[in-house]
């Protein structure tokens, strides 16, 4: 085949116009070969996308583009609820590890003993420091003084010794699907701090939480006697309130069907009158009329009404022109206002009817950004994903102490 080639090739060079040598050169002429793809066959330079092969591209990249960012917000997602329920976790390890050295968990108001107020109800959080690793921030706490100044301590006034770790943010204490900014500013119209010792300005911040603990099913009755469990300055059917000094030995439903602690929306620290929420997921609770539904007081506490104990909850919870107040969850410090510190069951997990309070007290749902549900973590560590539409029975089942429920499905 070789000897072929080589006769044909020859015999071209022989005829007329088929000569295959190039155009002789000089010794020494450098001959430029042509680029390749640097003119077509025709000698023309060869054009670039056109209009509408650019689009089809971009509309590719727009619908992979598309595709990736579910896949992503997902992962995301899962990581965000993964360490949501790791910082649950290590509270109640931290709980378990405070129970075990003085033989309860910590109520609202920690070691303090005798009726305790909204001035002494230093929050769970706050009590456990030193067992969630925050030793050297509990340090900045002294518990032989009040948490807020009086004489209205319900207005929450920080007492000016505390600023410095009130308004510390904990990242335990916060969610990272939440994404609320988690500080507080609030500002003393009464001039409880400057009168205080040592002396405060007028502003001060406090750093919220998600994390809130179980005060029960939030029911109230007459029979055998009256009781309001929505108001954890008195005792409830829960694990946590005013003064509580409940502990393991005192979990007869067992410590892997009671709740121990969930989590909530911070709030956006903003109060809005309007009849309906200002924002979507709803971050605010409904601040009932004070007037009207006026502060119970010893034994049973809760709200009286036209001097009735209210005992569900009231209409003006979810129509009319109603005061949207925005603090849920604004401080791990204090623990003397409900939305601050607790959680009921009286409504499910991210309930379509909003909380609703008075007097610090009423009826506040776990909720979160977690897409079909809130992580909860139950007394014996256990840490799990409860869904909206959870069984109402069971739900308020897991959430007392001693109730003799059966456990449900979550």
């Amino acid at each position: 085949m070789r000897r072929n080639r080589a006769f044909t090739l020859l015999l071209d060079r022989g005829r007329p116009g088929r000569s295959t040598d190039p155009t002789p050169t000089a010794p020494g002429t450098i001959v430029s070969a042509p680029v390749r793809g640097s003119s077509g066959r025709d000698g023309r330079a060869p054009g670039g996308f056109t209009l509408i092969e650019l689009l089809v591209v971009i509309a590719i990249i727009a619908i992979l583009i598309g595709l990736l960012l579910p896949a992503v917000q997902k992962v995301r997602e899962a990581s965000a609820r993964s360490k949501c329920q790791n910082n649950l976790k290590q509270i109640a390890l931290g709980m378990h590890n405070y129970e075990s050295a003085r033989g309860h968990f910590p109520g609202l108001g920690g070691e303090a003993t005798g009726a305790i107020g909204q001035a002494q109800a230093f929050g769970p959080l706050a009590s456990a420091l030193p067992y969630i690793e925050q030793a050297n921030l509990q340090q900045l706490i002294d518990f032989s003084k009040p948490a807020v100044l009086g004489p209205q301590f319900f207005r929450g006034v920080l007492n000016p010794a505390h600023d410095a770790a009130a308004a510390t943010r904990v990242p335990l204490f916060l969610c990272p699907s939440d994404g609320q900014t988690p500080e507080f500013a609030v500002t003393d119209t009464l001039g409880y701090r400057a009168a205080a010792t040592p002396a405060g300005g007028p502003n001060f911040t406090t750093a919220g939480t998600n994390y809130v603990f179980n005060t029960g099913t939030a029911r109230a009755g007459t029979f055998p006697r009256e009781f309001a469990f929505y108001d954890s300055q008195f005792p409830t059917d829960g694990v946590y309130w005013y003064g509580s000094r409940t502990g393991f030995r005192d979990l007869r439903d067992g410590s892997s069907g009671t709740l121990m602690a969930s989590e909530v929306r911070l709030g956006t620290g903003a109060n809005v009158t309007a009849p309906a929420a200002p924002t979507t997921p709803v971050r605010h609770y409904v601040g009932l009329n004070t007037s009207t539904f006026q502060a119970g007081g010893a034994p049973t506490g809760g709200w009286l009404n036209g001097g009735a104990l209210v005992t569900g909850r009231p209409a003006e919870c979810d129509s009319g022109d109603r005061t949207w107040t925005g603090n849920r969850g604004s401080t791990w410090f204090w623990g003397g206002r409900d939305w601050n510190v607790v959680f009921g069951t009286a409504l499910r997990p991210n309930d379509p009817l909003p909380d609703c309070g008075a007097h610090g007290r009423g009826f506040f749902a776990p909720r979160s950004n977690h897409p079909g549900g809130v992580n909860a973590v139950f007394c014996d560590g256990s840490v799990r994903f409860v869904r909206d539409g959870v069984d109402l029975d069971a739900w308020r089942a897991a959430s007392t102490r001693a109730g003799g429920e059966v456990g449900g499905d979550f």
